[in-house]
Parts: C-alpha cells; sequence; structure tokens
C-alpha cells in the first residue's frame, strides 16, 4: 500500500525479536538513518530525539581520552564484522522503560538476524590508568553485600565504561566474545543483556569487570562459557552480582589468576542463578578475598568446580545446588568439587544426581558447618570402595593447618552407601578429622557408623571423629537464595 511503518516487538529474550523491525528498505532515508565508522574525532553523545537508528558500517573507534554517549531507546545496527572498539569510554544511558538495543543490520535488509552477524564491543585500558569502578561491600558477619549503583556521571569521573539497561545480541563474527574487556579497562555492566552469540557473552582479560542485574543466554556452541575471566591481578577486583545465566555449558568461569601479595585484589560472586549451567574457579597465586555467596545452581548438567588458593580469605556460604543430574561429559569425576575455602557454611545440596560420576561432592575446606545434603544419589561401584555424599581431605596435602571442622550439617542421602568420607590415607602421626556435632538423620548408632567410611571400615583410610553426633536437625538460620531471585529484564 506504499505506506512504510516500524513494527515494534517487546524485547523478550525466549521470542528472538529485535525489537525493531524495518518492513522496508525505503525507511533508511524517511527515518534518518545515522552512519558511522571510522575514529571518532571528538567526544560525541546519540540521542534518540536526533539520532534514534546508528548504522555502523565498518569499525568504530573510540580513542584514548574521548568517549561515546548513548541514550535511551538508541538503536545500533552493526555491519557484518563490524566492531567497536574502546580505547576511551563508552557510556550508555539505557533505562528500564527504554533500553539501548546493539543488534544485527541484517533486520535492517529484510534478512533473518543469526548468531555471529558482526563482531564485538572490545574495551582497551592501559596500566597506567586503571580506573576506581564501584564501591561493592560484604558483610562477613551476615552475608549481605551492597553496592552503589554507577551512574554515568559516576562513570565518567571514574575513568570508567558502563553498560547500563543494554541489549547486545547476534554478534561473535570470527569467534569473538561479545564483550571483550581487555587490559587494565573498567567497565561497569547494570542491567546487561547479551544473547543469541557464537561464543562468549563476556570476556575480561587483566581488567576490572562488575557485572550487576544481568543475564546471558543462548551463547555460544558445544562447550562455550557464559562469562570468562583470566589473569585477574594486580589489585583488580571482579564482581558477578544478581546474574541469572541459564542453558550454557559453563556458566561463569575465571581461569589462571595471578595475585600480588600487596595488592589484596577481591573477585565476589554473589547472589545469582546458573540454571542448567555451572561455574568453574581455578587459581594460582598469592593472597586475595573470595567470596561466592548466596548463588542458584539449578538443573546442573557440568561439574561445578570451585578453589579457592589457599592464602585466600575464601567464603563458600549460602549457595543452594538442586535437582541437578551432572550427566554430560567433562573435565571431572566430581558432581560438584569445592576446595580450599576457610569457611563452607549454610550451603544447600539436594535432590541431587550424579549417577554417571565417580562422586557426587569432593570437598577440602577448613571450618565445614550449617550445610545440608538431603537425598541425593550417586553412583554405585564395586565394594568396598563406594562413593559418599561427602570426601573430605585431611589439609596437610594442601595447607599446613589442622585438619578441617565438619560440624553442625545434616546428612541424609539413603541411596548413598556412606554419607562421609575420609581421602586421606591412615598414619600412625595424622589427626582425626573433627566431624562431630552432625545429623545423619537417625539416632542409630549402628546405622550412623555403618554410613562413615574411615580407619573403623578400610583400614587404609584416616579417622573421623563423628561422636557426638546430634540428636534432631534444628534447622540453623540462613539466607535463603531462592528468594526474590533475579530473572531478567528482557
Amino acid at each position: 500500500d506504499n505506506n512504510y511503518y516500524l513494527k515494534y516487538s517487546p524485547h523478550n529474550p525466549y521470542r528472538g525479536a529485535s525489537p525493531y523491525i524495518v518492513e522496508s528498505s525505503s525507511l533508511y532515508n524517511y527515518y534518518n538513518f545515522t552512519y558511522k565508522s571510522g575514529t571518532l574525532l571528538q567526544s560525541e553523545w546519540w540521542d534518540a530525539s536526533t539520532t534514534p537508528f546508528i548504522v555502523i558500517s565498518n569499525n568504530l573507534v573510540i580513542p584514548l581520552g574521548l568517549s561515546l554517549d548513548v541514550g535511551p531507546n538508541v538503536t545500533i545496527y552493526m555491519h557484518q564484522g563490524a566492531r567497536i572498539i574502546v580505547a576511551g569510554h563508552l557510556v550508555t544511558h539505557g533505562t528500564i522503560e527504554a533500553p539501548i538495543l546493539v543488534t544485527s543490520y541484517a533486520s535492517l535488509e529484510n534478512k533473518s538476524a543469526t548468531t555471529g552477524d558482526w563482531g564485538c564491543i572490545l574495551f582497551l585500558g592501559e596500566s597506567s590508568s586503571t580506573p576506581v569502578v564501584l564501591d561493592f561491600t560484604f558483610s562477613f558477619t551476615n552475608y549481605t553485600s551492597f553496592y552503589t549503583p554507577l551512574t554515568p556521571e559516576m562513570a565518567h569521573s571514574r575513568n570508567a565504561s558502563l553498560l547500563l539497561h543494554t541489549i547486545v545480541e547476534y554478534a561473535g563474527s570470527g569467534g569473538l566474545s561479545t564483550v571483550l574487556v581487555w587490559q587494565y579497562a573498567g567497565v561497569v555492566s547494570d542491567h546487561l543483556s547479551v544473547r543469541y552469540t557464537t561464543r562468549r557473552c563476556y570476556e575480561g582479560d587483566t581488567s576490572i569487570i562488575q557485572i550487576y542485574n544481568s543475564n546471558f543466554h543462548r551463547c555460544g556452541t558445544v562447550n562455550t562459557q557464559a562469562v570468562y575471566y583470566m589473569y585477574h591481578h594486580y589489585g583488580i577486583d571482579a564482581v558477578m552480582y544478581n546474574t541469572i545465566i541459564p542453558d550454557t555449558y559453563e556458566g561463569f568461569v575465571h581461569d589462571f589468576g595471578y595475585y600480588s601479595w600487596y595488592d589484596n585484589p577481591t573477585m565476589f560472586l554473589i547472589n545469582n542463578t546458573f540454571l542448567r549451567t555451572n561455574v568453574r574457579v581455578s587459581y594460582k597465586g598469592m593472597m586475595f578475598t573470595q567470596v561466592i555467596a548466596n548463588n542458584r545452581f539449578i538443573e546442573s548438567r557440568v561439574s561445578t568446580s570451585i578453589y579457592a588458593h589457599p592464602d585466600t580469605m575464601s567464603y563458600y556460604v549460602n549457595n543452594h545446588h538442586r535437582e541437578g543430574d551432572y550427566s554430560q561429559t567433562d573435565f571431572s569425576e566430581h558432581a560438584i568439587i569445592i576446595g580450599g575455602f576457610d569457611y563452607a557454611l549454610n550451603n544447600v545440596f539436594c535432590n541431587n544426581s550424579a549417577t554417571a560420576r565417580t562422586n557426587f561432592f569432593y570437598c577440602h575446606c577448613n571450618t565445614f558447618s550449617g550445610n545440608q545434603f538431603l537425598m541425593n544419589v550417586g553412583r554405585l561401584v564395586t565394594p568396598p570402595y563406594f562413593y559418599p555424599a561427602t570426601r573430605v581431605l585431611a589439609f596437610a596435602a594442601l595447607r599446613v593447618t589442622p585438619p578441617p571442622s565438619i560440624n553442625f550439617n545434616y546428612f541424609d542421602n539413603p541411596e548413598l552407601p556412606y554419607e562421609i568420607q575420609n581421602e586421606a590415607g591412615y598414619t600412625t602421626a595424622s589427626l582425626p578429622v573433627n566431624a562431630s556435632f552432625n545429623y545423619f538423620g537417625t539416632n542409630n548408632f549402628s546405622r550412623i557408623s555403618s554410613r562413615v567410611n574411615d580407619f573403623s571400615l578400610d583400614p587404609t583410610r584416616g579417622v573421623i571423629a563423628y561422636t557426638p553426633f546430634l540428636s534432631s536437625w534444628d534447622n540453623y538460620t540462613f539466607i535463603d537464595p531462592l528468594a526474590n531471585q533475579y530473572s531478567g529484564d528482557y
């Protein structure tokens, strides 16, 4: 009918629709699309009232010393292979009602947008100007956290970039991650949604990454991580808070950390939801602080493997692992590994199946208290080496400290042959593992003793001191991480 119009569809990640779909290429001139590429010569502001639709036809570079601010409700269309390269600052001013969309140019050509249509958003920094980004605090008394949201004005004053209420989709050409934060860059992402990528949604390397209230989904192909971080060092902090990651091979991976004794960097992984995915954290190096608390691991398929370095101050607190089947093949014989933490407190592990694994849970932590292991199912192998709900390692092999304390936990896994098993070999000089004051779902001493696999059942194993035991479970108070869980905005 020769009338051209824009069709609007909501930002719904499960419908796969971009918010603006052009019905005719004749709209290019009618709606005044603005074309951008090359290197900015001055700082710019893109506003929906004057430049609502930006087309980036080739790489766009924001050089050191300049900034690009993008206003609410702006849509940016990326040509095939195009990248946004940020050496200066990129600050998006999206809102919950008017988010910013960065999407594929294919939707302007009446084509179906697909993963890998364009490149990435790449942030680059310099070691001489590591930004001060955001104040994040965690209470080691009641295990709650608080942060001050970064505003665009604060981002400029703190030498940082900010992705605020921004949707990024269909990126990853050439095997690139969608958002890349490299070499001392400082980026805060608050209400960021990344989806439909060919590789990782978010990747950091030797940089500050702080992610809040975000969601990453439908990312990559087989064996891809949603958020991947490596070389976290020299006082640089990493935070992921209140973020949801569903249906990804690995949800959050931290590899190869090298740390300074003096700068004491910190990593917080707080109040996130990992749905049918996992977390893998491995550390090398020196002293820093690590807190993993109030997270939800629901229907996991891949092993969750989280290590803290022996010289860290580390907490694994109030996390829930539920309904995991751990059926996918990966690097580990164990379903869940929690290693090297000073404190593993008030975590819940229930209704998980590890029938495809050698072992359900492998733990070596100094203090292990207030945890609940309920109705988990593990693999049954040839006697006498059945595998239990929990395997514990006397710490001499890992830390020069006394054996761990395993107290005030609830173990009730009737389909597993053992509840606790000592992996340390017996010697006359070895100290027993302190596992007193736990509840085993019964008051029957014979039943309890048959479910603790130590020297008394296998003379090659170290001793577990499990008496006295609790006669009931009082459901020790802990924060329920399933309450008010974040489900994403878009």
